[in-house]
């Protein structure tokens, strides 16, 4: 027995007594093939869509050696869209993210003005599209849906949040208006720091909620990608003030501070979290044109400061866009013609495969994707980390609570078979779960034949804040004449969750030798009554 918390998403589990365990034969040799997709747009020099394109057109490069292409394909925009034609194409995950710790209320409103647009023309019945915003807490705004109605909702939701933008602003400002008070400039140079550190905490709590919502859809299949809507990221953060110090040791002081605070490492985390998760990011600086001189500033070098953090954080987003195979929009007000660019991205590109058979360590390689015809730019991520086989399955577990249903090959069942309701909200679940006998895969051991299975389970409450992923084990045996060998034949196994009422739990089980996996998702009532399966999400 044992328990994982993670806030409300309570999780505790222990299994039901399990008949005697037994050892499975040892495997000599196994290999573990990967395969490698990637999803690649291809362009002119001029920008303009390149299709029609044979794997023969493209060379990929792992860690500099050059790998055969296994796998090709390419997705080709309807000419006249129709909602056959969308339903039989395959499923694609979109993730909005507003940084409304940043975004200054009337860029905010431009931007997500534009976006509106996007959401009716991008998103299709099959897909599933999400909003979350950020404003030093993680907000999931509008749940995985292809209801366009829903999504604009949340975006007006998004749009009317109290931003604490105007206020950094201000605070930015006051480092540039006339010193009428006493205070010596070593009193002026430790307030600049202290802004600069403030910015900088903003900065890696950002980072680490955006690389919070790459890791959830690591598990998901297809094309991913996330809608990065901010003014915040700055790769040095508090350059804007730290610049400004007065004095040969003060102006030395501030230079050290700029390198404690730089961002870098945040940013690298961001990509290489993103291209594990096989997900591009499209990034969107909210401030648009924006202007050399505001009317709000009261000197050159207060605009010269503004303009910094802006450079600075265009900086970032180009880094993380061009690395995970996006676009930035930024300087621009035309943000239409930059989701635009995104629509097409999603509606027309190359799927690239490639075997990769070195053990799977959850280790970072460099990627590149070339054509032949070096008049043609190809866009796609940089890197690739080859999950273990344990990561895979706990993202799939977790994103089997986030997405849509995780599909397995195999077929299993799972119930709740009954709620302890002594606790208040917590109770204990018993969870009934049937596999398939003739899904595992059984060898010979001695007189009998012996299988055996993972089960992976994770909890999520409303707020989709989530447990850990815990494992139980099975082994189980019969002698060759027992051995069911006709479908129909299932082994029930129970185990009790401790969690909180309205949770859901996510459940994959893992036969130990074939790896063949098979997924269920289970809603706890919210009230207490009599349990049932769980609604579709």
């Amino acid at each position: 027995m044992w328990r994982l918390t993670a806030i409300a998403a309570f999780l505790l589990l222990s299994a039901a007594a399990s008949p005697q365990q037994v050892e499975l034969p040892a495997i000599t040799e196994t290999l573990d093939v990967t395969i490698v997709n990637l999803d690649v747009v291809v362009t002119d020099r001029n920008g303009n869509r390149v299709h029609g394109l044979t794997a023969e057109d493209f060379e990929v490069f792992e860690n500099g050696l050059k790998q055969p292409v296994t796998n090709f394909s390419e997705v080709v925009p309807a000419a006249v869209p129709s909602a056959a034609v969308e339903l039989d194409d395959p499923p694609r995950a979109i993730v909005i993210f507003i940084d409304n710790l940043s975004l200054d209320f009337f860029n905010r409103k431009r931007v997500l003005t534009q976006l509106t647009g996007f959401l009716r023309k991008a998103v299709r019945p099959v897909d599933e599209a999400m909003i979350f915003t950020w404003n030093r807490r993680l907000t999931i705004e509008v749940p995985p849906t292809a209801d366009v109605a829903l999504l604009e909702e949340g975006v007006q939701r998004a749009m009317k949040e109290v931003s604490a933008a105007a206020m950094r602003q201000q605070q930015m400002r006051t480092f540039f208006q006339p010193d009428l008070s006493t205070s010596s400039s070593r009193i002026r140079a430790l307030d600049r720091r202290r802004f600069a550190q403030e910015v900088a905490h903003d900065v890696e709590q950002t980072a680490k909620a955006i690389t919070s919502v790459l890791s959830r859809m690591s598990g998901v299949d297809g094309r991913k990608i996330m809608i990065l809507v901010t003014e915040g990221l700055q790769l040095e953060p508090g350059s804007e003030v730290l610049g400004t110090a007065e004095g040969a040791a003060e102006e030395a002081e501030a230079s050290a501070a700029a390198r404690d605070y730089a961002s870098h490492d945040l940013i690298d985390s961001i990509t290489r979290t993103a291209n594990a998760s096989g997900v591009t990011i499209y990034s969107v600086h909210g401030a648009g044109t924006g202007s050399a001189v505001d009317v709000e500033d009261p000197d050159l070098l207060a605009a010269m400061a503004r303009n910094t953090s802006a450079a600075s954080s265009i900086a970032a987003l180009s880094v993380i866009s061009d690395r995970t195979g996006g676009l930035v929009t930024a300087r621009t007000g035309a943000f239409a013609r930059g989701f635009d660019q995104i629509a097409a991205d999603l509606s027309g590109y190359y799927s690239i495969g490639y075997r990769a058979t070195i053990a799977r360590k959850d280790g970072e390689r460099k990627l590149e994707v070339h054509t032949r015809d070096r008049d043609l730019v190809a866009r796609a991520r940089r890197s690739f980390v080859d999950r273990s086989m344990e990561s895979e399955i706990e993202d799939r577990v977790v994103a089997n609570l986030l997405f849509a249903p995780q599909r397995g090959s195999m077929p299993i069942r799972a119930r709740i078979g009954g709620i302890d309701g002594s606790r208040r909200a917590q109770v204990s679940v018993t969870v009934e779960l049937q596999v398939p006998i003739t899904a595992l895969t059984f060898l010979p051991a001695g007189e009998s034949y012996a299988a055996g299975f993972s089960v992976f389970i994770a909890a999520a409450d409303s707020r989709d804040t989530m447990s850990e992923v815990s494992e139980l084990s099975q082994r189980l045996s019969f002698a060759a004449a027992d051995l069911p060998r006709t479908p129909g034949a299932y082994y029930t196994y129970s185990f009790d969750v401790q969690t909180n009422r309205g949770n859901r739990i996510s459940i994959a089980v893992v036969d130990e030798l074939s790896k063949v996996m098979g997924f269920a998702r289970l809603q706890v009532p919210a009230r207490s009554g009599t349990p049932g399966r769980p609604r579709a999400r």
